[in-house]
């Protein structure tokens, strides 16, 4: 039994209040194989940058469609809506849900902070852990 786990972004991003943040444009998400894993788990981080902060961030994520050679651009998780996960003001939020194996590869599509107020930034990132056969 073998372990992986990858970041899908190298480093975290600021993502700046009232902004989603995309793919190709913002960040370059890494693609993550899982058509060899018996089971995987995504990981989210959510790190305010000001005490007050409280809303949720919201991560979405693509899946390669190997039938039509194309990414899905419609989120694989949270039914098309994301996964939100509530920022902590400063303290570092990690979210994780297990994730279907069923896929061949996937990759973080966009990061929305939903927060409004100046300074309300936040640090974000996500990472996969796979457990191969």
């Amino acid at each position: 039994m073998r372990f992986r786990s990858k970041l899908f972004i190298a480093a975290d991003v600021t993502v700046p209040i009232s902004t989603t943040y995309v793919d190709g444009t913002n960040f370059t998400s890494e693609t993550q194989l899982l058509a060899y894993g018996d089971s995987a788990s995504i990981m989210m981080k959510v790190d305010g940058q000001h005490a007050s902060c409280s809303l949720n961030v919201i991560f979405k994520f693509a899946t390669y469609n190997p039938a039509l050679e194309v990414w899905d651009t419609v989120d694989f998780l949270g039914a098309g809506g994301g996964i939100e996960v509530a920022a902590n003001g400063t303290t570092a939020v990690y979210y994780t849900i297990p994730i279907s194996v069923g896929i061949e590869k996937i990759k973080l599509l966009s990061i929305q902070n939903q927060e409004s107020v100046a300074g309300y930034t936040v640090n974000c990132n996500a990472a996969i852990y796979v457990k191969e056969k």
